[in-house]
């Protein structure tokens, strides 16, 4: 499956590696891949990234795509500085596998680097769907501000106070918000909800 991605700029340097979350060590993938994508491994395991994406290539498009060629291939050809072609593999092992929490947190961190904001909270979403954090919340909510969602935010940030915030700029933040939108009584009531003994911190 072909896609067209829209493409800033990315050092590939800043993307984890693939196989440390998705690939199996190299000896359990030696029982169970075709040849063309076991020697793709070998090759990449050797540092020959070049010659590995040819022979796990081969391996995808002659049907044999596999998660762990599939997910090899991404990291090879984001070594090769790639990253748009990286991306396209993981989003097509995404549809086989869309609720693997691992595999989509690799995949908005391609995103993030490609600078395609709309697209990671997308997916982090899907994350956040899966399995629910406050990190996720956290990186939501500085999207929907570079966004400029204001929707967004008053939505996680509701979400984040529900949770037991104990950060003092999340209730300020969200009266704010809904002063501006006009509900000058919901705006009061947020702050009164301040918990005691909070301090402006840093998020």
């Amino acid at each position: 499956m072909k896609r067209v991605l829209h493409v800033n700029t990315l050092n590939a340097s800043s993307l984890l590696p693939i196989s440390a979350v998705i690939v199996p060590t190299l000896l359990l993938s030696l029982y169970v891949l075709p040849q063309s994508a076991e020697l793709g491994l070998i090759e990449a395991e050797a540092g020959r990234v070049g010659s590995a994406v040819e022979r796990l290539e081969s391996a995808v498009e002659t049907g044999r795509n596999l998660p762990t060629s599939v997910a090899a291939l991404a990291e090879a050809r984001a070594e090769l500085g790639d990253p748009v072609g990286s991306l396209a593999l993981l989003l097509d092992l995404a549809e086989e596998r869309p609720r693997d929490p691992r595999l989509l947190a690799e995949i908005a961190r391609h995103y993030k680097g490609l600078a395609q904001a709309a697209d990671e909270a997308a997916t982090i979403e899907r994350i956040q769907a899966i399995t629910p954090s406050t990190d996720n919340l956290r990186r939501l909510l500085e999207l929907a501000t570079e966004i400029g969602d204001d929707a967004k935010r008053h939505l996680v940030l509701s979400e984040l106070i529900e949770g037991g915030s104990v950060v003092v700029d999340d209730y300020v933040e969200l009266a704010g918000l809904m002063a501006t939108e006009g509900d000058l009584t919901g705006a009061a009531l947020v702050l009164a909800d301040v918990p005691d003994g909070l301090s402006r911190v840093d998020r």
